[in-house]
């Protein structure tokens, strides 16, 4: 049978991580909210109206049914609002100062100096006074990362497990046959149907520092072996500069993460790794599995896609050593 005249469709519901609906529509937290509201008010008439007009309990209950409607069927930032607001407080009551010390936090001693911070704090009233009358910032608490270590293989260990990580490109899927995306729809599910394991796909885009790769390419100018080749470069150099200051080029990243559980041999996150890369290389994508540099851009990249370029740089547990004449190698 030929499919190059039959359309492709494959209807994807939008909200298919959508929570169950129980009553009249809406979910089993907004029911547990409106119920605990209406429980609530009608506790208060109950009380209030032998001394108090029905008219007046109603018109005062009002904001309150308004309030808890909001905060049962209101949604902000792409979550609902009573998650939103108690992620918000959680926020606001934690600590802001976080340190790397996996061995917990020492004490600081008493001939301290008072720090900058609880000064400005004890101005306000917001700081903790201790017994001696001082008063102290917030406190100081660990930094605690999901990623403890990152090899050389790009294998990261957490928790849960070990990752590896596959980056492969795009593929335009309108410009293909009806034959050819029945091709990539069904490649796509085998490399589904084949998983074993939790993975995650992230998709990002970021703008491209063109004028970083543009100084890359002219720091090595001196070491090309002939004239001509180098006037070319410095030519392409200047080209990837007037680009940038022309347009505003964008990268799109597909980044594929493969967990294994935490008694597994990173070797074994790693073939999973190559197996997509495979996979997807069928596909007719780009692909290739990180190296420990690798994933440490990537890292640095989703708290800083602005200005990292990708250029791989050491783990952080690497050791950086210097030739005898100063220089890193």
């Amino acid at each position: 049978m030929s499919y190059d005249n039959q359309p492709v469709e494959a209807k994807v519901p939008a909200d298919f991580d959508a929570p169950d609906r129980v009553l009249y529509g809406l979910t089993a937290r907004q029911v547990a909210i409106l119920a605990a509201a209406g429980a609530l008010l009608w506790l208060a008439y109950q009380a209030a109206t032998p001394m108090v007009p029905a008219v007046v309990v109603a018109i005062a209950a009002l904001p309150v049914g308004g309030l808890a409607v909001a905060v049962a069927l209101g949604r902000r930032d792409g979550i609902s609002m009573d998650r939103w607001i108690g992620a918000a407080l959680a926020a606001a009551r934690a600590p802001r100062r976080l340190v790397a010390a996996p061995g917990g936090v020492p004490a600081a001693p008493s001939w301290a100096p008072e720090s900058r911070t609880a000064a400005a704090d004890a101005t306000t009233g917001a700081g903790r006074a201790t017994a001696t009358g001082k008063t102290l910032a917030a406190p100081v608490v660990p930094l605690r990362l999901p990623a403890h270590t990152i090899d050389e293989s790009g294998t990261v260990d957490v928790d849960g497990g070990r990752i590896a990580v596959t980056a492969a490109t795009t593929v335009n899927f309108d410009l293909r046959s009806a034959g050819e995306q029945h091709a990539l729809i069904d490649g796509m599910g085998r490399w589904l149907n084949s998983l074993s394991q939790p993975v995650q796909i992230v998709v990002s885009t970021r703008r491209v520092d063109l004028y970083t790769f543009a100084e890359q390419i002219e720091d090595r100018l001196d070491s090309l072996p002939h004239p001509a080749l180098a006037d070319a470069a410095a030519g392409y150099a200047q080209f990837l500069r007037d680009l940038a200051a022309d347009r505003d080029p964008l990268d799109r990243r597909v980044l594929i993460a493969h967990q294994v559980g935490p008694h597994s041999d990173a070797s074994v996150a790693r073939r999973a790794a190559e197996q997509t890369a495979r996979a997807f290389t069928g596909l007719g994508a780009a692909t290739r599995v990180l190296s420990g540099g690798q994933v440490t851009d990537a890292l640095v990249a989703a708290c800083d896609p602005w200005r990292n370029v990708g250029t791989g740089r050491a783990t952080p547990d690497a050791v950086i050593t210097a030739e005898p004449d100063g220089d890193l190698p």
